[in-house]
Protein backbone atom coordinates (compact mmCIF):
# COMPACT_ATOMS: atom_id res chain seq x y z
CA UNK A 1 0.00 0.00 0.00
CA UNK A 2 1.66 3.45 -1.06
CA UNK A 3 0.36 6.10 0.94
CA UNK A 4 1.20 9.65 0.10
CA UNK A 5 0.01 11.83 3.11
CA UNK A 6 -2.42 14.41 2.20
CA UNK A 7 -4.29 17.07 4.21
CA UNK A 8 -7.58 18.38 4.82
CA UNK A 9 -8.40 21.94 6.48
CA UNK A 10 -10.47 21.31 9.63
CA UNK A 11 -11.53 24.60 11.74
CA UNK A 12 -8.60 25.94 10.21
CA UNK A 13 -6.27 22.60 11.40
CA UNK A 14 -4.41 20.84 9.21
CA UNK A 15 -5.53 16.26 9.46
CA UNK A 16 -4.22 13.66 7.24
CA UNK A 17 -6.74 12.32 5.16
CA UNK A 18 -6.04 8.70 7.04
CA UNK A 19 -7.79 10.71 10.23
CA UNK A 20 -10.62 11.94 8.75
CA UNK A 21 -11.01 8.40 7.04
CA UNK A 22 -10.25 6.74 10.40
CA UNK A 23 -13.47 9.28 12.15
CA UNK A 24 -16.13 7.68 9.62
CA UNK A 25 -15.11 4.56 9.72
CA UNK A 26 -15.54 4.56 13.64
CA UNK A 27 -18.80 6.29 13.20
CA UNK A 28 -19.82 3.35 10.25
CA UNK A 29 -18.23 0.43 12.38
CA UNK A 30 -16.72 0.84 15.81
CA UNK A 31 -16.23 -3.18 15.43
CA UNK A 32 -14.13 -2.49 12.23
CA UNK A 33 -12.29 0.47 14.17
CA UNK A 34 -11.42 -1.59 17.27
CA UNK A 35 -10.24 -4.16 15.02
CA UNK A 36 -7.68 -1.81 13.54
CA UNK A 37 -6.86 -0.87 17.20
CA UNK A 38 -5.49 -4.07 17.94
CA UNK A 39 -4.17 -3.96 14.74
CA UNK A 40 -1.82 -1.60 16.00
CA UNK A 41 0.23 -3.53 18.43
CA UNK A 42 0.83 -6.68 15.71
CA UNK A 43 3.59 -5.95 13.21
CA UNK A 44 2.07 -3.49 10.52
CA UNK A 45 2.75 -6.72 8.27
CA UNK A 46 1.76 -9.61 7.80
CA UNK A 47 -1.72 -10.16 9.39
CA UNK A 48 -3.96 -13.13 8.79
CA UNK A 49 -7.28 -14.31 9.81
CA UNK A 50 -5.51 -16.99 10.73
CA UNK A 51 -4.73 -15.31 13.82
CA UNK A 52 -8.03 -14.47 14.90
CA UNK A 53 -9.69 -17.48 13.62
CA UNK A 54 -7.19 -20.32 15.87
CA UNK A 55 -7.62 -17.63 18.89
CA UNK A 56 -11.67 -17.50 18.66
CA UNK A 57 -11.01 -21.65 18.92
CA UNK A 58 -10.51 -20.68 22.25
CA UNK A 59 -12.58 -18.39 23.39
CA UNK A 60 -14.32 -20.40 25.98
CA UNK A 61 -10.74 -21.53 27.56
CA UNK A 62 -9.88 -20.01 31.59
CA UNK A 63 -6.55 -18.65 32.12
CA UNK A 64 -6.03 -18.56 36.07
CA UNK A 65 -2.86 -16.28 36.13
CA UNK A 66 -4.33 -13.50 33.82
CA UNK A 67 -5.93 -10.43 34.79
CA UNK A 68 -9.21 -10.50 33.79
CA UNK A 69 -10.25 -7.53 32.07
CA UNK A 70 -7.64 -7.90 29.37
CA UNK A 71 -8.76 -11.54 28.74
CA UNK A 72 -12.21 -10.54 28.93
CA UNK A 73 -11.81 -7.96 26.20
CA UNK A 74 -10.01 -9.87 24.34
CA UNK A 75 -12.48 -12.61 23.77
CA UNK A 76 -15.53 -10.25 23.72
CA UNK A 77 -13.39 -8.96 20.43
CA UNK A 78 -12.99 -12.14 18.79
CA UNK A 79 -16.93 -12.97 19.88
CA UNK A 80 -17.36 -10.33 16.78
CA UNK A 81 -16.63 -12.98 14.20
CA UNK A 82 -18.26 -16.04 15.78
CA UNK A 83 -22.16 -17.40 14.82
CA UNK A 84 -23.41 -19.87 17.52
CA UNK A 85 -19.95 -20.27 18.53
CA UNK A 86 -18.38 -21.16 15.69
CA UNK A 87 -15.74 -19.10 13.08
CA UNK A 88 -17.77 -17.14 10.72
CA UNK A 89 -15.56 -16.52 7.74
CA UNK A 90 -18.37 -14.06 6.65
CA UNK A 91 -18.15 -11.70 9.36
CA UNK A 92 -14.58 -11.56 9.38
CA UNK A 93 -14.65 -10.47 5.70
CA UNK A 94 -17.20 -7.85 6.31
CA UNK A 95 -15.17 -6.00 9.03
CA UNK A 96 -12.09 -6.17 6.61
CA UNK A 97 -14.19 -4.89 3.87
CA UNK A 98 -15.23 -1.63 5.48
CA UNK A 99 -11.87 -0.44 6.84
CA UNK A 100 -10.48 -1.59 3.21
CA UNK A 101 -13.48 0.62 1.94
CA UNK A 102 -11.31 3.43 3.75
CA UNK A 103 -8.26 2.29 2.31
CA UNK A 104 -6.91 1.92 6.01
CA UNK A 105 -5.83 -1.39 5.39
CA UNK A 106 -4.78 -3.31 2.18
CA UNK A 107 -5.09 -6.96 1.22
CA UNK A 108 -2.40 -9.28 -0.64
CA UNK A 109 -4.58 -11.65 -2.36
CA UNK A 110 -1.25 -14.14 -3.31
CA UNK A 111 0.01 -14.48 0.92
CA UNK A 112 -3.64 -13.95 1.99
CA UNK A 113 -2.36 -11.45 4.30
CA UNK A 114 -3.64 -8.11 5.29
CA UNK A 115 -1.07 -5.00 6.08
CA UNK A 116 -1.26 -1.16 7.08
CA UNK A 117 1.11 1.48 6.36
CA UNK A 118 3.20 1.92 8.87
CA UNK A 119 2.23 5.51 9.02
CA UNK A 120 -1.53 4.43 9.65
CA UNK A 121 -0.37 2.05 11.86
CA UNK A 122 1.65 4.12 14.46
CA UNK A 123 -1.46 6.89 14.59
CA UNK A 124 -3.45 4.50 14.91
CA UNK A 125 -2.43 4.16 18.62
CA UNK A 126 -2.96 7.58 19.37
CA UNK A 127 -6.78 6.81 18.61
CA UNK A 128 -7.01 4.55 21.76
CA UNK A 129 -7.71 5.71 25.39
CA UNK A 130 -5.99 2.99 27.49
CA UNK A 131 -2.96 1.42 24.80
CA UNK A 132 -1.46 -1.14 27.54
CA UNK A 133 -4.75 -2.36 28.25
CA UNK A 134 -5.32 -3.29 24.71
CA UNK A 135 -1.97 -3.82 24.00
CA UNK A 136 -2.71 -7.22 27.07
CA UNK A 137 -5.38 -8.17 24.71
CA UNK A 138 -3.71 -7.88 21.59
CA UNK A 139 -1.31 -10.47 23.71
CA UNK A 140 -3.71 -12.74 24.54
CA UNK A 141 -5.12 -12.95 21.26
CA UNK A 142 -1.64 -13.96 19.64
CA UNK A 143 -1.36 -16.93 22.28
CA UNK A 144 -4.57 -17.97 22.50
CA UNK A 145 -4.05 -18.30 18.18
CA UNK A 146 -1.26 -21.05 19.34
CA UNK A 147 -1.53 -24.58 18.85
CA UNK A 148 0.33 -27.51 20.37
CA UNK A 149 0.77 -29.24 17.50
CA UNK A 150 3.35 -29.82 15.62
CA UNK A 151 2.56 -30.71 11.80
CA UNK A 152 3.55 -28.89 8.67
CA UNK A 153 1.24 -26.16 8.66
CA UNK A 154 1.37 -25.78 12.67
CA UNK A 155 5.00 -24.41 11.81
CA UNK A 156 4.11 -22.57 9.21
CA UNK A 157 1.54 -20.96 11.00
CA UNK A 158 3.65 -19.62 14.00
CA UNK A 159 6.74 -18.92 12.21
CA UNK A 160 4.38 -16.16 10.56
CA UNK A 161 3.48 -14.85 14.31
CA UNK A 162 7.08 -13.92 14.97
CA UNK A 163 7.00 -10.52 14.02
CA UNK A 164 3.99 -9.70 15.85
CA UNK A 165 4.97 -10.87 18.99
CA UNK A 166 7.75 -8.46 18.81
CA UNK A 167 5.94 -6.08 18.14
CA UNK A 168 3.21 -7.00 21.13
CA UNK A 169 5.61 -7.74 23.43
CA UNK A 170 7.36 -4.47 23.21
CA UNK A 171 7.08 -3.10 26.70
CA UNK A 172 6.74 -6.17 28.45
CA UNK A 173 4.89 -8.90 29.23
CA UNK A 174 1.73 -9.26 30.95
CA UNK A 175 -0.04 -12.60 29.60
CA UNK A 176 -1.09 -15.98 31.66
CA UNK A 177 1.94 -18.56 31.97
CA UNK A 178 -0.40 -20.47 29.80
CA UNK A 179 -0.44 -18.25 27.08
CA UNK A 180 3.26 -17.17 27.59
CA UNK A 181 4.95 -20.70 27.33
CA UNK A 182 3.12 -20.21 23.79
CA UNK A 183 4.83 -17.42 22.41
CA UNK A 184 8.25 -19.01 24.22
CA UNK A 185 7.47 -21.85 21.81
CA UNK A 186 7.63 -19.68 18.85
CA UNK A 187 10.26 -17.68 20.21
CA UNK A 188 11.88 -21.38 20.47
CA UNK A 189 11.07 -22.57 16.87
CA UNK A 190 12.86 -19.04 15.31
CA UNK A 191 16.28 -19.61 17.01
CA UNK A 192 15.03 -16.89 19.72
CA UNK A 193 16.91 -18.57 22.81
CA UNK A 194 16.89 -15.30 24.61
CA UNK A 195 13.63 -14.14 24.49
CA UNK A 196 12.68 -18.15 24.61
CA UNK A 197 14.47 -17.85 27.91
CA UNK A 198 12.99 -15.30 29.40
CA UNK A 199 9.30 -16.41 28.47
CA UNK A 200 10.44 -19.51 30.60
CA UNK A 201 11.43 -17.87 33.61
CA UNK A 202 7.73 -15.83 33.35
CA UNK A 203 6.25 -18.92 32.91
CA UNK A 204 7.90 -20.87 35.48
CA UNK A 205 7.67 -17.46 38.09
CA UNK A 206 4.02 -17.07 37.48
CA UNK A 207 3.11 -21.03 37.48
CA UNK A 208 4.81 -21.26 40.60
CA UNK A 209 2.46 -18.23 42.25
CA UNK A 210 -0.61 -19.72 40.69
CA UNK A 211 0.23 -23.36 41.63
CA UNK A 212 2.41 -23.85 44.55
CA UNK A 213 5.89 -24.83 44.71
CA UNK A 214 5.31 -29.25 44.73
CA UNK A 215 2.38 -29.14 42.16
CA UNK A 216 3.30 -31.78 39.48
CA UNK A 217 2.97 -29.18 36.63
CA UNK A 218 6.03 -27.12 37.76
CA UNK A 219 9.26 -28.12 36.29
CA UNK A 220 12.25 -27.67 38.03
CA UNK A 221 14.17 -25.25 36.69
CA UNK A 222 17.17 -26.49 38.03
CA UNK A 223 17.38 -29.45 35.93
CA UNK A 224 16.14 -27.74 33.05
CA UNK A 225 18.37 -25.36 30.01
CA UNK A 226 17.37 -21.92 29.91
CA UNK A 227 16.68 -22.15 26.22
CA UNK A 228 13.97 -25.12 26.49
CA UNK A 229 10.47 -24.52 25.03
CA UNK A 230 8.61 -23.91 27.42
CA UNK A 231 6.70 -27.16 28.71
CA UNK A 232 2.88 -26.84 27.59
CA UNK A 233 0.50 -26.59 31.12
CA UNK A 234 -2.80 -28.02 31.79
CA UNK A 235 -4.75 -25.55 29.48
CA UNK A 236 -2.42 -26.40 26.31
CA UNK A 237 -2.50 -30.08 27.01
CA UNK A 238 -6.29 -30.16 26.98
CA UNK A 239 -6.40 -28.05 23.55
CA UNK A 240 -7.84 -29.85 20.67
CA UNK A 241 -7.30 -29.99 16.92
CA UNK A 242 -9.02 -27.65 14.80
CA UNK A 243 -9.10 -24.28 13.81
CA UNK A 244 -6.98 -22.62 10.81
CA UNK A 245 -3.48 -23.65 9.84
Amino acid sequence: MIIHTRWTTTNGRFTPTWQLSFDRLRTQSAQAATFLQYCAFLHHVGISQAIFQNSAIHIESSFADQEPDSLSNAKDFLGLFLTSGAWDTRKFLKILSEIRSYSLIDFDDKAKMYSIHPLVHDWIRTTISDGEATRVSAQCILGMSVRWQFGSEDYSFRRTLLPHIDAALQGGTAIASDLAAGLGLIYSEGGRWREAEKLQVLVMEKRKRVLGEEHPDIVDEHGQPGVDVPEPGPVERGRGAGGAG
